[in-house]
């Protein structure tokens, strides 16, 4: 049996749909139009990625891929493609600062360059924990450090797992762990021996 989470193939991507999927409960009234909503916990990434047209010995190796997730009995570490890197201003190893619950937004984090605009820029991603416990975040606001090389970041969503003081952060090549969303997986190829096949996912917990 593999060890999951696999790690996706190292090849590039035709086209790729990824986002957050959230519940958000709303009821109207049918009388005077107010609205009543209710933001549940569930907040999962997902992804579509179309594979661009390869020969047999490529994609022989995405086929071994899907063969030993069995479905979506297995998973896989995945992240926004075009999102490997960030905008943000710092190149320091990061740590967290204090621990931090679950559902927590705002997340004290030090280790960086002191005195800096825009350590992290919205948009940019972040991951606390490795490998199965791989969890991803956006950062919602742009984020400076201070004098002591610190700074509070706002993400979304909110924390998934507690995180403990001196908690590594990863930004760069940001991943967390998905399933696919079919146990069926198939690939076409035409008469000159061009595959093609596309696959979608959502976040594991």
């Amino acid at each position: 049996m593999p060890s999951y989470p696999l790690t996706i193939p190292p090849y590039g991507l035709k086209t790729s749909e990824f986002g957050l999927r959230r519940s958000v409960g709303i009821s109207v009234s049918p009388y005077t139009g107010g609205q009543q909503v209710y933001k549940n916990q569930l907040a999962l990434w997902y992804a579509v990625f179309s594979l661009p047209p390869m020969n047999r010995s490529t994609a022989s190796i995405w086929q071994a891929f899907f063969a030993e997730l069995n479905g979506r009995y297995g998973t896989f570490l995945a992240g926004d493609p075009d999102a490997k890197t960030i905008l943000g201003n710092t190149s320091a190893t990061i740590l967290v600062n204090g621990d931090h619950s679950i559902g927590d937004t705002s997340i004290d984090l030090d280790g960086f360059e002191l005195s800096t605009d825009n350590v992290f820029k919205k948009g940019d991603y972040i991951q606390f924990g490795s490998g199965a416990s791989s969890k991803l975040y956006m950062v919602v606001q742009d984020a400076d450090s201070n004098a002591s090389g610190q700074s509070t970041v706002t993400i979304e969503p909110p924390l998934k797992t507690a995180l403990s003081d001196n908690d590594s952060v990863t930004y760069t090549d940001t991943v967390c762990v998905f399933r696919l969303d079919t146990n069926d997986i198939t690939w076409n190829v035409n008469h000159t021996g061009v595959y093609t096949m596309s696959f979608s996912c959502t976040e594991a917990l």
